[in-house]
């Protein structure tokens, strides 16, 4: 069985037509090199803030400096070949200082997506072999530098058929021969 992303099941409910192509891709590239500042920060990296992420690696940075008691996972790649066959690259897995391990998806848009749910349900799932069971948030980074939004997902079960069946269908119609 072929292995597909966490991140490619989802996209085809991601709609990015109406982003003019230059305000996309320089938003691709402002959220890579958040992602790298704040994977730099969270394994006691130099960090290098490029490409209009300073604010949101701020924003992070904040965050983490309050709520993270240690990251057990950074930019880690989880798979489940043999079930699913779904692999996924998550943000964060951490403890925080309530003691809850959490499972962290940085988000730099202003919105929240409907996708967010489920990828992060499917996150959940994919490390909670190797760190049991695992809280979901999605991080929304402030473009000004200020406290970041933390989303907690409560619904895993319903959102992991949701994306169960996302994935089904993008193997149906994506895969067909």
């Amino acid at each position: 069985m072929k292995l597909i992303s966490v991140t490619t099941a989802l996209s085809p409910f991601n709609d990015f037509s109406a982003v003019p192509p230059d305000r996309l891709e320089y938003a691709t590239r402002r959220g890579t090199a958040t992602h790298a500042a704040c994977a730099a920060y969270a394994r006691s990296l130099p960090v290098f803030a490029s490409n209009g992420s300073a604010p949101y690696f701020e924003s992070f940075r904040n965050w983490f400096d309050k709520y993270v008691k240690r990251a057990l996972f950074v930019e880690a790649e989880f798979s489940d070949p043999s079930v699913y066959g779904i692999i996924g690259h998550v943000d964060l897995v951490a403890e925080l200082t309530d003691g809850r391990v959490v499972v962290v998806d940085y988000k730099t848009p202003v919105a929240e997506s409907a996708t967010w749910r489920a990828q992060l349900a499917c996150y959940c799932y994919l490390v909670k072999p190797i760190v049991g069971q695992a809280d979901a948030m999605a991080l929304m980074l402030s473009p000004d530098g200020s406290a970041a939004r933390a989303i907690h997902y409560k619904q895993q079960a319903s959102d992991f058929a949701a994306f169960l069946a996302a994935l089904s269908a993008y193997r149906y119609f994506k895969e067909a021969k």
